[in-house]
């Protein structure tokens, strides 16, 4: 992979380099699989360079989805004057990130789309894929392989290897990492599957996803777990086992009874999905489904408090959904919207739904005119 902002790599040393016991520092990361394993391998490499633990290790909820105003109070108050964030376009909201530097130096690793590149900031230093290398898919080198790999820099990192291939997995990027998966299930004598979900390293991503999804009050548990794993049997074996069968069971009867219960438009290749599930199901579901429709846009819409939530999945690329769910949603108010072009995800008010679904099939439509076949 071609380098292409040396300078950049420099300020991500200099950040790692500046490190040391005195410094408070806190890892702020999104709770899926990707977000989880690179937040943790963050926190591994802090503590082989400091000699101590994480002050704070915060996951993303849907009070906390970026760094706000209000979560920047809270790192203040604990004493936090450092800050890591990975797999979070953090900068799309930059509020509280401006409120954060006021006492803190910020490190962010992420591999989404750049919203705010933040050169105004001297002491935010923004580490995307797509600003440090050359990359067709950027969005392919996840946060979890990104972060093990920045962090081995300065950090023996190589105990945690597979931690990166968990993140690889959830965030289906196999197939631009082929030598590293040999590699690592060589190495930990894991079987190599076809279906990655089923092998070992894969079990552990659907823990992970399982466990939060049933409960934000697992996103704590899935961190420490994860930090204090040897082996990938530890997490196996831990009590967040129990979660997956809960988890998918359930999404196993929405896919079951997609064909009657979604909507179906042929003419624009759109399954829109409206689903009232027990758990937060939406996100796995959508995944699942964007595999066993890869040519159609994949959208499952839930509802709560006075919300409505959106997943999106486009497997052959021929619409990119981060767009699109920014197009549809655009002006509405306490909203947001964003992702890969393969996955994304929105949240907006729900007196806006039957705009949204208007935009959507309008959008579509447009695509379809313009490409005669999307």
């Amino acid at each position: 992979m071609k380098l292409i902002n040396e300078k950049l790599l420099e300020r991500f040393d200099s950040f790692m380099k500046s490190l040391s016991s005195s410094d408070n520092v806190a890892v702020y990361h999104d709770s899926d699989p990707d977000g989880t394993c690179a937040g943790v391998i963050a926190a591994k490499a802090v503590e082989a360079l400091t000699g101590k633990k994480v002050a704070m290790h915060v996951g993303a909820n849907k009070n906390h989805r970026f760094v706000s105003v209000e979560l920047a109070k809270e790192l203040k108050k604990s004493g936090i004057n450092k800050i890591i964030s990975v797999d979070i376009a953090c900068e799309e909201k930059p509020d509280g990130l401006f409120a954060a530097e006021k006492f803190a130096d910020i490190l962010i690793i992420d591999h989404h789309k750049v919203y705010n590149d933040l050169k105004s900031s001297k002491k935010i230093v923004l580490v995307k894929s797509q600003l440090l290398y050359d990359m067709a898919e950027p969005s392919k080198y996840c946060a979890a392989k990104l972060t093990y790999d920045l962090m081995a820099r300065h950090a023996d990192m190589s105990n945690y290897d597979w931690l990166s291939v968990v993140g690889l997995i959830g965030d289906v990027c196999s197939d631009v990492w082929p030598d590293f998966f040999k590699v690592v299930f060589a190495k930990h004598k894991i079987e190599l599957k076809k279906d990655l979900f089923e092998t070992k390293l894969g079990l552990i991503a659907r823990t992970i996803s399982s466990a939060e999804v049933y409960s934000e009050k697992n996103i704590s548990i899935c961190f420490n777990t994860l930090y204090k794993a040897q082996i990938p049997d530890d997490i196996i074996n831990s009590k967040l086992s129990k979660f997956r069968a809960i988890i998918e069971d359930e999404i196993d009867y929405y896919i079951r009874n997609a064909q009657n219960l979604a909507e179906f438009y042929e003419d624009i290749e759109l399954v829109f999905y409206h689903v009232t599930p027990k758990h937060a199901i939406k996100s796995p579901l959508c995944t699942i489904l964007g595999f066993k429709y890869p040519d159609q846009t994949v959208m499952v819409v839930t509802e709560e408090n006075n919300l409505h939530c959106i997943s999106a999945r486009r497997q052959d690329k021929k619409v990119a959904m981060n767009n699109l769910l920014e197009e549809c949603t655009k002006g509405f108010e306490n909203s947001n919207a964003g992702g890969h072009a393969v996955a994304a995800g929105a949240a907006f008010p729900s007196e806006y739904f039957a705009e949204f679904k208007k935009n959507l099939l309008d959008e579509l439509k447009k695509y379809r005119l313009k490409n005669r076949k999307i």
